[in-house]
């Protein structure tokens, strides 16, 4: 709405200009509950409420212009409905881009965010979305043309403990990108990395994406535990560097050695995937309770910058 151009309020641009919807952006919603900008691409995506079978996601790009149709009533996510309002599988027709069945106590998606945030590195690009009745959050990947990693994260976020994630009404988003899950019985969760690793900040871009280090394991000594090396530059050079009393806005102080002898700074080589795993059977006694670790990888890559890809570092402290 142009709220300066009375008595119409018709924008310029507007998709139906002379229609008896002049205000109208997009057609063929049925329920859309919750929608969001990515806050990097500036696409929408949209959680579509289904009649009694489909639940469905609809995206937007940011190139749009409006005027897309997705579908309902005609259509009840790939399915025909028989009902009027569009020509069911018209080429003309916007589809979802993923759906789902009311399968495990399904009924009623909850749509969510792209996380955007630096807590969890690993996420980025992934969207978060929810069924409200079988209270399971999901997460997908989306090049624009296919999903894919459609990863089913209920027992990751929502453990055994006092309070449970039930009915899920809405998702949120803080200014630094994290993400918010909001329930019916009045109660806020946030995502937020798992112990003892915690991802500090983004990996550089590199000719073949983000290398991104997960961790595994606890700091005590005897314990085991590994790092995992993916996204990295298939059969490339790869430097592993441990550092000391590294803070949250310093992921990398230089590769101080630590007497942990199967992670010292040496020279490894990435696997022909792409991926290398460094496991410890037992971790090093003699570090201090309450030491700040930070590991992190560099990568010879000659499409990122100065020639090398970084990982994204991971901060553990010693308990």
């Amino acid at each position: 709405m142009d709220v300066g151009n009375p008595p119409t309020y018709q924008p310029a641009g507007n998709p139906f200009p002379g229609s008896a919807i002049p205000l109208t952006w997009t057609l063929g919603w049925r329920n859309p509950w919750r929608f969001s900008f990515d806050r990097l691409t500036g696409d929408m995506w949209i959680g579509d409420v289904g009649q009694n079978a489909r639940e469905e996601i609809d995206f937007q790009p940011a190139s749009s212009t409006g005027g897309e149709n997705y579908g309902w009533r005609c259509m009840e996510g790939f399915n025909c409905t028989g009902l009027t309002g569009c020509i069911c599988n018209d080429a003309a027709l916007t589809m979802p881009i993923h759906t789902y069945g009311h399968g495990l106590s399904r009924c009623s998606i909850t749509g969510g965010y792209v996380y955007r945030g630096n807590a969890i590195p690993d996420l980025a690009g992934a969207y978060f979305f929810a069924d409200y009745c079988g209270n399971q959050i999901y997460s997908v990947l989306y090049d624009g043309v296919a999903i894919s990693q459609l990863t089913d994260r209920t027992l990751e976020l929502d453990p055994p403990g006092i309070l449970a994630i039930e009915s899920i009404t809405s998702f949120g988003e803080d200014e630094n990108g994290e993400l918010y899950i909001v329930d019916q019985n009045g109660e806020i969760f946030r995502l937020k990395p798992a112990g003892p690793f915690t991802g500090l900040g983004h990996a550089l871009a590199g000719t073949f994406g983000k290398p991104i280090l997960h961790g595994e394991g606890t700091l005590v000594a005897g314990s085991p535990g590994s790092l995992e090396l993916t996204n990295a530059m298939p059969s490339a050079p790869a430097y592993m560097f441990v550092s000391l009393g590294a803070g949250a806005g310093a992921p990398f102080k230089g590769g101080i050695l630590v007497p942990i002898p199967s992670l010292l700074m040496l020279p490894l080589a990435t696997s022909p995937t792409g991926t290398l795993n460094l496991a410890w059977a037992s971790w090093s006694a003699g570090i201090p309770a309450g030491t700040v670790l930070a590991f992190q990888y560099a990568i010879q890559d000659a499409g990122a910058p100065a020639g090398v890809a970084l990982s994204n570092a991971l901060k553990a402290v010693t308990p």
